[in-house]
């Protein structure tokens, strides 16, 4: 239940409702099937359908299969042979008719059952009488009447439907007394309530019954500017609505002799919205807008929209509030921040192997597109997206935070013993040499086929790159110790409270315990103004906006400065920092 508004697609009604079909399509009942269903990311789905049918008698067309979601302002419809003038929603009651044959309950139904067929009867006198059955005859019609189904009748109260399992259902069973026995002296007239016994050489013991479902359903009726009766119409309708999903999941294969990975993009999908078979899918990356998402559209005829996601995996879509896996999101380690642009990466252009599955952009959204899929209500499914092979290497991220003073390390309960805080990140750079984005979503990390690690892989446009953290290092440490260098009291007045300028210097040693090389990438920030870094630390002072002030400004300075390096097998390296900050005496 939610909204969306898109341009109409030349595209398809509503296979949602399970009623029964006739071989023979009754005048101005719709044939529902679904063309294609556009699945975003948050819960969302945009299906779009194709309704055939006869017009009837009056010109028009009415199907029971009303979405039971959709969105103010994205339930669309239209031919494109003939202009529609309107579409009205209304509650009805559904009669159907059908015939169906179950065991004889009483005499008159075995004579039923073996109408003309030769028989020999008993009556309560002792009398026999031998001959074929020609007639039963029934109370009210001669014969169980056809089935016919689609009969609609109005509701005039309950603005709320009961649900279609709550349908009445009757079974009409042939009644009567008399029948007629046809003898080699003539057609002999007999009661069922005189038989005292009945012979029948294979006697049949089974009957047909009418039953008869009535139900109260929602009903779509679609009038004509021009009513043309008995013509076939094909109607294009489309809805925005909750209760389907994706999440995109990747899985990371390295291969250290290569240096390539094997990067495997598939869709989890979650359908609690309605059956779909045999039909084009879009996997949308990105979210487009849809204010009215939550606004019920009157034609559904219900007075909430209900999310049946929400109600099937509840602590799913509660993550969504906080869009865990939304195209921006990051986490506050720096080396996910850190996204080097086009260009810096290294390693051959790769082909990108998609099976099965076409991409294509559209504004600001990427589209992956599967030609053939069909779920239940219900049903989850997995369906792969995208196979490329790309370039990999190794980095080492550390993000010390400055201010915080001593040596960071942790001690546990009494004990002398203290552990040194590992901060230093191992990370797989993967450069994106394909034509279509990668999404956000988790990334399984394996080599030779053993599991390494596990994080989120961000979104990465072609042609740039990004950082999946995998372990935490356990033989690159890094460590922080800062020193106060000098106070100068009353260095600064605002509105009359004195604050001393405070001169620092952090020292971050870290140290490779490692047989081999490796790429260190560190990011120190923190309150206060860098005014020194060694081994040509780059420098950036951060202020927040607004402050128009000169000296709000001093006191709420950060500065981040940020250093790229290689460390050699065993060896270690001291960068220091100089900064002052604005403290209140």
């Amino acid at each position: 239940m939610r909204g969306i508004e898109i341009g109409l697609l030349s595209a398809a009604l509503l296979l949602a409702g399970s009623l029964r079909a006739e071989s023979a399509p009754k005048p101005g009942a719709l044939a529902m099937e679904t063309r294609r269903v556009v699945i975003f990311k948050d819960g969302h789905g945009l299906f779009v359908k194709r309704a055939s049918g006869v017009a009837d008698a009056e010109g028009k067309l009415h199907t029971p299969q009303v979405p039971d979601a959709a969105s103010l302002g994205s339930f669309w419809f239209s031919d494109p042979r003939a202009r529609i003038s309107h579409v009205t929603a209304r509650e009805a009651v559904e009669e159907i008719r059908e015939r169906i044959d179950s065991a004889c309950e009483n005499a008159f139904e075995v004579i039923k059952a073996n109408q003309g067929r030769e028989a020999e009867v008993v009556t309560r006198d002792g009398k026999r009488h031998s001959g074929r059955i020609r007639a039963v005859l029934e109370t009210g019609s001669g014969k169980v009447p056809e089935t016919r189904a689609h009969a609609y009748l109005p509701v005039r109260s309950s603005p709320v439907l009961a649900p279609a399992e709550g349908a009445s259902e009757v079974l009409r069973s042939p009644t009567g007394s008399l029948f007629v026995l046809r003898t080699s002296q003539g057609d002999q007239l007999l009661s069922v309530a005189d038989l005292a016994g009945l012979r029948i050489e294979n006697m049949a013991t089974s009957v047909g019954r009418e039953k008869v479902v009535t139900r109260r359903v929602k009903l779509l009726t679609f009038e004509y500017e021009k009513p043309a009766p008995g013509r076939k119409r094909e109607i294009d309708l489309l809805y925005f609505r909750p209760g389907i999903r994706w999440i995109p999941t990747y899985r990371i294969e390295l291969d250290e002799r290569s240096k390539r990975a094997e990067l495997v993009l598939q869709a989890e999908v979650i359908n609690e919205a309605e059956d779909f078979s045999d039909t084009e899918v879009d996997f949308v990356v990105g979210l487009p807008t849809f204010r009215f998402r939550d606004v019920v559209s009157p034609l559904v005829l219900e007075k909430v929209l209900r999310d049946a996601l929400a109600q099937a995996a509840p602590q799913l879509m509660g993550q969504l509030a906080a869009n865990p896996l939304g195209n921006i999101q990051f986490h506050s380690r720096a080396g996910e921040r850190y996204r080097p642009g086009p260009g810096q990466g290294d390693g051959e252009s790769t082909g990108v192997a998609v099976e099965a599955m076409e991409g294509r952009e559209v504004q600001d959204l990427f589209y992956y597109s599967t030609r053939r899929l069909g779920m239940k209500r219900g049903e989850r499914a997995v369906v792969e997206l995208l196979r490329a092979r790309v370039p990999f290497r190794h980095l080492y991220t550390w993000s010390p935070k400055l201010g915080q003073g001593g040596p960071g390390v942790q001690t546990h309960g009494r004990s002398p013993l203290q552990l040194e805080e590992n901060e230093v990140w191992h990370q797989v750079v993967l450069v994106n040499k394909g034509d279509r984005p990668w999404t956000t979503g988790p990334a399984l990390l394996t080599q030779a086929g053993q599991p390494i690690g596990q994080d989120l892989l961000t979104f990465t446009p072609p042609g740039r790159e990004v950082m999946v953290p995998m372990t935490a290092a356990i033989s690159v440490r890094g460590t922080v110790r800062e020193k106060e260098l000098s106070r100068e009291a009353g260095a600064l007045r605002i509105g009359g409270r004195s604050y001393s300028r405070v001169l620092f210097e952090a020292t971050l040693s870290l140290s490779n315990a490692l047989d081999r090389r490796v790429r260190l990438r560190v990011h120190a920030a923190g309150d206060g103004r860098c005014t020194q870094a060694s081994h040509d630390g780059r420098i950036e002072h951060v202020q927040p906006p607004g402050l128009m002030q000169r000296s709000e400004a001093l006191l709420s300075m950060r500065s981040e400065v940020e250093w790229g390096f290689d460390l050699g097998a065993g060896k270690s390296r001291q960068l220091q920092v100089r900064y002052h900050r604005y403290l209140r005496d």
